[in-house]
């Protein structure tokens, strides 16, 4: 299913969730320093993931530029953002994860990129989940939480479990592609919606597509839908 912007925002239910369509004002950014520019991040191991920032970790800007994450781990996730107080700009690069993400069949929310807590920023980048599974094992984005952010920009998407955006999380994607999954948000949790604090997503020139395969829905779904 392949979906124009326009036509999806008109058929998703929106609930108590928001769908802009026009991108909010960015507030200003103290300056970055760089962490992990140009490197060559290969995890093989359960739980090693590429990039992670942990509650713990001092906050403010990190970068990686023109890096490459591989990971194939079992529940190994390629960034993993714990921290409010952080930012990671991610800039001219892939990650890539393989590695099985659920537990013996118990949901665990993760993806290739997941964002519990703090703000990702990805411009020109790949982010792709091309393990053999489906569904929750899929999940290219994952960003939950009201201290969650993502801002994405000029990329790529992919995995057959989607982007899943929830709990009060705030994603922005503009001039980019999801594909293969489609776009999620509300979807995950067993609580009903109203349980659920909302979430605020803004899309822009943005093409969103869901694959047969994939066992979603619709190319958009808010709440379960």
């Amino acid at each position: 299913m392949n979906m124009s912007l326009s036509r999806i925002v008109k058929a998703a239910p929106l609930r108590r969730t928001t769908l802009a369509m026009a991108l909010g004002a960015l507030g200003a950014a103290p300056a970055a320093h760089a962490d992990w520019n140009n490197q060559s991040i290969v995890k093989t191991g359960e739980r090693q993931h590429g990039i992670h920032i942990q509650g713990s970790d001092p906050g403010g800007v990190r970068t990686a530029s023109g890096t490459t994450i591989k990971v194939s781990g079992r529940q190994a996730q390629g960034i993993l953002l714990e921290n409010p107080a952080a930012e990671l700009q991610f800039r001219n690069g892939s990650v890539t994860s393989s590695g099985q993400l659920s537990d013996d069949g118990i949901r665990r929310f993760l993806g290739t990129v997941t964002v519990k807590a703090g703000k990702l920023v990805a411009d020109h980048a790949t982010l792709a989940n091309v393990g053999d599974t489906w569904d929750d094992d899929g999940i290219a984005l994952y960003v939950a939480g009201e201290q969650a952010q993502a801002s994405i920009a000029d990329s790529t998407l992919q995995g057959a479990g989607g982007v899943q955006i929830e709990r009060g999380a705030n994603v922005t994607v503009q001039r980019s592609a999801i594909v293969d999954g489609g776009l999620h948000i509300g979807a995950l949790q067993s609580l009903q919606p109203e349980d659920l604090p909302p979430s605020r997503v803004v899309l822009r020139d943005t093409n969103v597509t869901a694959v047969p395969a994939s066992g979603a829905p619709a190319a958009v779904s808010v709440g379960g839908q």
